[in-house]
């Protein structure tokens, strides 16, 4: 009993391991892919030119450009937030380093918090998450690990910057 026990515990460790080391297998750096997801991410690849906050009621329509830089996704749009009506021309900035998480099926990115804010109808809105899909089978797969990769070197940076700052907690 012991024997299947600690055959049952190694089994399980050692697939955490190989599990946990392949969201490091890619040794893409930061700023390559950004670079990558600047020149593939185009409003035009979005699936209905539409870019959702934590559900279907809170979107971006008419997504018109959509840019990268080292610190901020940026998605101009309009904007329509619980069927109030839209504001049309609006530019929605998303910190890079709040990127928590990828759901695997179609592109979900979960943030830290409620990192994405601004104001919409005289108030502020906060969510923790985006999702959209992307209009093109071939490099849909490739947008998601790029996104993902992201938000494992997100967690990296902000791990190295506490580090290095030498506080406990």
């Amino acid at each position: 009993m012991k024997t299947l026990k600690l055959l049952i515990l190694t089994l399980f460790l050692s697939l955490t391991t190989f599990t946990n080391a392949q969201d490091a297998s890619n040794d893409a750096t930061w700023e390559d892919t950004i670079d990558f997801l600047n020149k593939n991410l185009t409003a035009n690849k979005i699936e209905k030119k539409m870019f959702y906050f934590n559900n279907f009621e809170r979107y971006v329509y008419d997504v018109s450009n959509i840019t990268i830089d080292s610190k901020y996704l940026y998605v101009k749009g309009g904007i329509n937030i619980n069927y109030r009506g839209g504001e049309d021309n609006r530019e929605i900035k998303i910190p890079l380093l709040k990127l928590k998480s990828v759901r695997v099926d179609f592109l979900k990115v979960y943030l830290v918090s409620s990192a994405i804010k601004f104001k919409y109808d005289k108030v502020d809105w906060n969510f923790d998450e985006f999702y959209f899909e992307i209009d093109n089978d071939e490099l849909e797969p490739r947008i998601i690990k790029a996104f993902q990769h992201l938000a494992f070197l997100a967690t990296k940076k902000i791990k190295d910057a506490i580090k290095a700052s030498g506080d406990k907690f």
